[in-house]
């Protein structure tokens, strides 16, 4: 039988545990404090679960803690001479994104474990469902999110907006992006934090701050990096509104789009408090309501809803954020992800770089399937901001799909569903990658680059300068002399066989 060893407290421990016993796994919970105690004694078991502190007041001490946790058992593994590779759960209190920015697991981490990294923000935020009817490139319909509440929550809903809303309209009329807006009282101090702590993808975005009770209510209007000089790639822009849901200038808006056939709205209530955010969905003008504008709430406690009953009206209000469950042990997600790496590395492994992709795709991959193997062992290299960026575009397909009006049965594309899609994928990446620190090349460094082609790899390795942030008719070749636009052309194409492979995979070839 087949043992995990679940470390912390966190509330999610006894969802973790039952879906483990469920799988006929022999768990066994401890503290923190107890395992880096007797970090020898627990080195040998089949699969690990690391909960960083709940409760803790510094949520970057916890995870730091976790973090070295990990380490020491890598360590004690590797002296013991242990060479098998084992998954590793480690959920983090801080944002995923950030902790990426900051740290790279050790050799030996990676060597002894295949480390797989979550936090409660960022997976409840990826549940909500920005989930609007077909999106077409014809579509004149802009998306807006609008977020209400000041915690680390509605944070992580903004950012989960950017890289999910990406749409095919955008590619046809650059002005129709996605709008995010921010609506909290103290506005002028809560943005400048965001935009700092995502300055390279604001740096390269529109946005302003409102105080709408002013007759000039435009405090603060900016400009992409490059604007009149450059193509807009990213597609996502920002609005930081000073005020809160009873706010009267706050609801004349919102009335305004909730009546706005030009826009498909969603509101998010996201404060940290359950209450704040029941009562200020509760205080929505009625129309939001009668016009089944979706409404998400975060609930943090899983026991505020129990009891509470709504009436028909509220129909279009959904709960979310559980603290104390919603992660699934088997991480469908990361399997998605290494058919994804695959995928790309075999682009770029491919030598033909004048082939058409979608023939390279018929008589590579359709003619010998995903090897698994490979897959894993491309996923073990990778580093854990590469990870996130194939995990990212895994999470990306079902919301591709919906905008080509494509829900359920098999999947058929044509060309010129996989070449508009391509286009699509890049925008997308582009808003991920520059969350993820990356920033695009001055132009002075775009003619050294055109001077000498090694000053890309170098870029990018010493200054996370990529040169494949740019519109994507502007992309250059990458640093084999291949077209970069055939990347985003293999994973678009790739798409049924990506979805065929998940939903029948070669077990025997998946680590767990």
């Amino acid at each position: 039988m087949k043992r995990v060893l679940i470390i912390g407290s966190h509330p999610i421990r006894d969802d973790l545990q039952r879906q483990y016993e469920a799988q006929l796994w022999l768990t066994k919970e401890i503290s923190c404090s107890e395992a880096k105690a007797n970090v020898k004694a627990i080195s040998e078991f089949d699969e690990y679960v690391l909960l960083s502190d709940f409760n803790a007041i510094e949520k970057v001490a916890a995870d730091t803690e976790m973090i070295g946790l990990l380490d020491a058992l890598a360590k004690q593994r590797k002296e013991a001479g242990q060479t098998n590779r084992v998954l590793c759960h480690m959920l983090l209190q801080t944002s995923i994104r950030q902790k990426l920015i900051k740290h790279n697991f050790t050799e030996e981490v990676r060597q002894m474990f295949e480390v797989n990294t979550f936090s409660m923000n960022d997976l409840w935020a990826r549940k909500i469902q920005f989930d609007y009817e077909s999106i077409d490139v014809d579509t004149n319909r802009r998306v807006r999110v609008v977020v209400f509440g000041r915690s680390d929550m509605a944070e992580a809903v903004m950012t989960a907006a950017a890289q999910a809303c990406h749409f095919p309209n955008y590619v046809r009329n650059s002005e129709l992006r996605t709008r995010i807006t921010w609506v909290v009282d103290n506005i002028e101090a809560e943005s400048a934090r965001f935009i700092s702590l995502n300055n390279e993808l604001f740096e390269q975005s529109y946005y302003r701050v409102i105080d709408p009770s002013l007759q000039n209510p435009i405090l603060q209007a900016h400009y992409p990096q490059y604007h009149g000089q450059r193509k807009d790639f990213v597609d996502v822009e920002w609005e930081f509104v000073k005020g809160d849901s009873y706010s009267p200038t706050v609801i004349a808006q919102l009335k305004t789009w909730t009546q706005n056939r030009d826009e498909l709205l969603t509101i998010v209530f996201a404060d940290s408090q359950n209450n704040v955010n029941l009562e200020g969905a509760h205080s929505l003008p009625h129309m939001v309501y009668e016009k089944k504008i979706p409404v998400w709430v975060y609930a943090p406690d899983p026991t505020f809803f129990k009891g509470v009953v709504f009436s028909p009206k509220y129909s279009s209000l959904h709960p979310f954020g559980n603290v104390a469950s919603g992660y699934d042990i088997t991480i469908p997600e990361v399997k998605m992800g290494k058919v994804v790496n695959f995928i790309y590395c075999l682009c770029h492994e491919e030598n033909d770089s004048e082939a058409h992709p979608f023939t390279n795709l018929s008589s590579v991959i359709y003619a010998t399937g995903i090897d698994h193997k490979r897959a894993e062992q491309l996923w073990k290299e990778l580093a854990n901001d590469k990870r996130e960026s194939n995990l990212s575009n895994a999470r990306s397909i079902p919301v591709k799909l919906r905008s080509l009006g494509i829900t359920d049965g098999e999947i058929e594309l044509s060309q010129a569903e996989i070449e508009l899609m391509a286009q699509v994928e890049h925008n997308r990446w582009s808003v991920e990658q520059l969350l993820l620190d990356y920033r695009p090349c001055t132009d002075e460094e775009l003619r050294s680059v055109a001077r000498d082609g090694k000053e890309k790899v170098r870029l990018k390795k010493e200054f996370k300068v990529h040169t494949d942030l740019c519109a994507f008719s502007e992309l250059q070749p990458d640093d084999k002399g291949k077209p970069a636009e055939l990347y985003d052309l293999y994973l678009c194409a790739a798409l049924p066989i990506i979805l065929k492979e998940i939903e029948t995979p070669n077990m025997d070839a998946i680590a767990r």
